[in-house]
């Protein structure tokens, strides 16, 4: 058995847990039948599965993110690093081991759910009615699964970044899980849950690259998707954690699906369009998914001074494999957004204009420029904002230099647009918005100012403080002789 699952088996599955679940859960059962005399008959046979994401979701995904921060206050972490366990082991061992109990919780809950499905429904006339039990359960479990994932995910991203995780009792990544809850339920309801033979769902199809699929298997095919690429996730930064190689083609390999993935519903790729259309929408598509991930990931991924000093020696070096595994990822999702910006910015301007029209008259613009200006103007405040997150995390006096990012941007990207326009200075906002101002010229050369500006920015940090560190390690050699 896997070591990793089998020791929080053992932290996980205590004998009050194995009694007190099962009664907790006979109890609220049973105090649901009663009430459910007064009640609708439909909320009681919910009830199992209200009970299912109360511990997967919530409790579940607590106990995943607190095995690392737990292990991480206790200082047993880094004797886990130093095993020889493979990162896969790792993975699964720690997700699946420290929501054991919750998943215990939750096979009852589910075994509730089919019993009071089969003999207590007001839908078992519905000769489908198996079908549907199965995958409402695969549904939840795996939404449960990714739910999981990605708070473990986001621990370990933190601990990355900080070397250091505090110690909650809910975890954002958990709140984001929980917001997701309404969409999650809204599709079981719709799609999932037993109905009556005569009762018809909300969408039966689903169109994907001009071919019709059922929405039950459709979205239970990308939700498993999900979950796989969740695992894959895990296990590179596990693999991070051990310090073991890991290069960026599984990033590079997921950014592809996506874009592939939604790519199948722009209009253009139904009999209706043109292949030029599709093709402009899959470019434009493409350059928006990549620019949004590009913010995403730079926010996330750690960006410590001696990171960074580390890819320079790399490079210096000439160790060119290990400086492929070592360049950070937004680096290499910027370069794919612009690759998808050239792609997009080489189609016909009448396709061009048919695109971007729409976005230009609700930001009022006066004029109208072509695609490849707007998006060069877009990748230069893209550029802005990257040496910006860099510029930050150089800096000895911030503490948090990504929160700085973010209420930076927040007010770079909102306040000071909305301020200069009440102050009617329309004229000045293309210093901070990639907004079409009639001269593209103008547009492209006040992004260019501030990439300049903030390259000299970095720089000088850079030399100021690496220079600091060599002349403190000059002083500490000369003291130690």
């Amino acid at each position: 058995m896997n070591p990793e699952f089998r020791k929080h088996l053992w932290l996980e599955m205590t004998l009050p847990r194995l009694i007190g679940i099962p009664v907790l859960m006979a109890v609220i059962l049973y105090l649901g039948g009663v009430f459910s005399e007064f009640a609708d008959v439909r909320f009681y046979n919910r009830l199992p599965l209200i009970l299912f994401v109360i511990f997967t979701f919530v409790w579940g995904a607590g106990q995943a993110g607190q095995s690392m921060t737990q292990e991480l206050s206790d200082g047993s972490w880094d004797g886990v690093r130093l095993s020889a366990m493979h990162p896969w082991s790792l993975a699964w061992g720690r997700l699946f081991g420290s929501t054991s109990a919750a998943w215990y919780g939750g096979i009852i809950a589910l075994a509730a759910f089919i019993i009071l499905s089969l003999f207590h429904g007001p839908d078992s006339d519905n000769p489908s009615l198996g079908i549907d039990i199965i995958l409402t359960i695969l549904w939840l479990t795996g939404c449960a699964l990714m739910v999981q994932i990605l708070t473990l995910a986001g621990v370990l991203m933190e601990i990355r970044k900080q070397r250091s995780a505090k110690k909650r009792r809910i975890h954002p990544v958990v709140l984001l899980g929980m917001l997701s809850l309404p969409a999650v339920w809204s599709v079981l309801e719709e799609l999932f849950l037993p109905i009556r033979s005569d009762a018809g769902r909300f969408i039966d199809t689903v169109t994907w690259y001009s071919t019709d699929y059922a929405a039950q298997s459709f979205f239970l095919c990308v939700l498993a998707a999900l979950v796989l690429w969740g695992l894959v996730a895990l296990m590179h930064l596990m693999a991070l954690e051990l310090g073991e190689r890991n290069g960026p083609w599984a990033w590079i390999t997921f950014l592809l699906f996506l874009v592939t993935l939604l790519g199948g519903f722009l209009p253009g790729s139904k009999e209706n369009g043109t292949p030029g259309e599709y093709q402009r929408g899959l470019a434009m598509l493409a350059f928006g998914i990549l620019v949004t991930m590009t913010y995403l990931v730079a926010i996330m991924e750690p960006k410590r001074p001696e990171m960074m000093r580390r890819l320079e020696m790399v490079a210096n070096y000439g160790r060119w494999r290990t400086l492929i595994d070592l360049t950070p990822r937004w680096f290499y999702t910027f370069l794919m957004a612009v690759v998808a910006g050239i792609a997009a910015a080489l189609t016909p301007e009448e396709l061009s204009q048919s695109v971007f029209n729409t976005i230009l008259e609700e930001l009022e613009s006066p004029g109208r420029v072509t695609t490849g200006w707007m998006i060069l103007t877009i990748l230069l405040f893209v550029s802005r904002d990257l040496l910006l997150i860099v510029s930050y995390n150089l800096s000895r006096t911030l503490k948090r230099p990504d929160t700085v990012a973010i209420l930076t941007f927040f007010l770079l990207y909102w306040f000071f647009p909305n301020l200069l326009e009440a102050m009617d200075l329309p004229l000045l906002v293309p210093l901070f918005w990639p907004i079409d101002s009639g001269n593209p010229y103008v547009m492209v050369t006040m992004p260019t100012l501030e990439v300049l500006g903030l390259l000299l920015l970095v720089r000088v940090r850079w030399r100021n403080l690496f220079s600091e560190n060599r002349n403190e390690e000059n002083r500490s050699g000369e003291t130690g002789s």
